[in-house]
């Protein structure tokens, strides 16, 4: 018998985010636009690809599930003490779901692909990526994680991606975020598809 564990806490615009949850596991609407996405972008990328965008919206839903829990070794500094010290990366990844975003598992991916198969290409999917920093000592030290909000908007053989910062002190600047993702959408391309991406096009602010 599978025992149920309720999910912890729901991101809300306007509300410190501690963390994603599934607030509601019937994705049943075509679109997956959130709708308090913000006018300030941070970063622009445009991506082409030689494959049909379908293909490149699966497998992009499949880097970023994977990216949700991946840990990454980094150096971080601190306020109270001097120079740097080595440190994690945890990152959280949500879907969005008009209001709130859905933490992006197996089981949402899943839902994902069957909306797509049966409606094809979905022209804006918008995506929650928190990055979580600590220390590896016996201290406790406050460290702001970096909220960002994705929207991708696809074209045939291109992409749009927007990003924007919402809170912290980019640990984690807009370009490398974005070049994360369009690394992990060519390693995986190659490997299901026989396809690559090129970045077209990257700005910042």
């Amino acid at each position: 018998m599978t025992v149920w564990k309720e999910p912890k806490l729901v991101y809300r615009r306007g509300r410190r985010p501690k963390g994603l949850v599934i607030k509601n596991r019937k994705l049943n609407q075509s679109s997956f636009e959130y709708n308090s996405f913000p006018q300030t972008i941070h970063g622009r990328a445009v991506l082409s690809y030689d494959t049909e965008s379908i293909n490149v919206q699966k497998v992009l839903t499949k880097v970023l599930k994977e990216l949700n829990g991946l840990q990454l070794d980094t150096s971080i500094s601190v306020a109270d003490r001097e120079g740097y010290f080595t440190g994690r990366i945890v990152f959280e990844v949500g879907v969005a779901n008009r209001d709130y975003f859905i933490c992006l598992d197996r089981l949402e991916e899943r839902l994902i692909n069957r909306i797509m198969a049966e409606q094809g290409i979905l022209a804006t999917i918008d995506f929650l990526i928190l990055a979580r920093y600590s220390i590896q000592d016996q201290k406790k030290h406050p460290i702001r994680m970096d909220s960002y909000l994705v929207r991708t908007i696809a074209s045939e053989y291109s992409m749009e991606l927007y990003l924007s910062h919402e809170k912290g002190i980019r640990r984690l600047n807009p370009d490398e975020l974005i070049m994360m993702i369009a690394r992990g959408l060519d390693r995986e391309l190659k490997a299901s598809y026989n396809a690559s991406v090129k970045v077209e096009s990257l700005r910042t602010a």
